[in-house]
């Protein structure tokens, strides 16, 4: 059985593709600090930082709700598991549709 593909895992696949970066066998943390680098940010996708001044950074959003979730799984706060990844689910695609967008308006 094929495991399910998120929306910041499809988006990442498709930009690693555009822009030259190897993505096979990489974790999707990788691969995403491997754009960031490409694109000129900060390579910090998914390093654990709750704060975050890369407001032009497309993975802000995801990265900081990563961020989020294991500060609470760290301080015993429960967490809805199906609440929390319906909620992903829905910010993705939003954040996918906002990116989509921009490249429309940019002429990619």
């Amino acid at each position: 059985m094929r495991r399910s593909v998120s929306v910041t895992e499809q988006l990442a696949r498709t930009k690693a593709e555009e822009l030259g970066v190897p993505h096979a066998g990489r974790s999707l943390s990788e691969v995403v600090r491997a754009i960031q680098q490409r694109e000129g940010f900060e390579t910090c996708f998914d390093t654990g930082r709750s704060l975050c001044a890369q407001e032009a950074c497309c993975w802000r959003e995801s990265c900081l709700g990563r961020a989020l979730a294991r500060h609470a799984l760290e301080l015993g706060v429960p967490i809805d598991e199906a609440a929390a990844r319906e909620a992903r689910t829905r910010r993705a695609a939003l954040r996918f549709d906002r990116r989509l967008r921009r490249l429309e308006q940019l002429g990619v």
